[in-house]
């Protein structure tokens, strides 16, 4: 989880990089929690990037200097929830985090939920119906129904090079 985490954070990085109001936190165990609460007290990221044990670390203990809880104030306040990999989360026991993170975070019909798995296993199924709105909307890329199927060895990866545009960002 440490390392995808990390990976994610890079190309979030990548994508806020014109963007001067945003910014991009990574947090994840192994770490100093210390360092972590420091960024915090800097600026609350405009994305941020954590594993489920040290986010739920932050959102029940993280106290900021502005007085605010990380997890009452501030996390009850984010609009956007992703989930990546969730069928490995899953597989790796952190269900019962996962659960503990969404209580802290605005009801389903106020936030957007998005979940990216490669499986979409009964397990995975409830934690749908319990964190995303009632209508959200299930892509299969594969289409062949099984729930079971890594969809990574059907999809068909390709790439574009596009020309440079740094001459008309702002």
């Amino acid at each position: 989880t440490r390392e995808l985490a990390t990976q994610i954070s890079d190309q979030a990085d990548i994508l806020v990089k014109f963007h001067r109001k945003m910014s991009v936190q990574v947090m994840f165990g192994g770490t100093n929690m210390k360092r972590d609460i420091s960024q915090l007290n800097r600026k609350i990221p405009t994305i941020l990037v954590a594993t489920p044990g040290r986010l739920l670390d932050h959102m029940q203990t993280t106290k900021l200097e502005s007085g605010q809880s990380f997890g009452r104030d501030v996390m009850s306040q984010t609009p956007i929830l992703v989930l990546d990999e969730t069928d490995r989360l899953l597989d790796m026991g952190f269900r019962r985090d996962i659960t503990k993170i969404i209580s802290y975070l605005p009801a389903s019909n106020r936030r957007q939920t998005l979940l990216f798995s490669a499986t979409i296993p009964p397990e995975l199924k409830v934690i749908m119906a319990q964190t995303m709105n009632k209508d959200y909307v299930e892509v299969d890329c594969i289409n062949d129904g099984d729930a079971a199927t890594h969809t990574n060895s059907y999809v068909e990866q390709s790439h574009v090079i596009v020309p440079s545009t740094s001459d008309r960002l702002v």
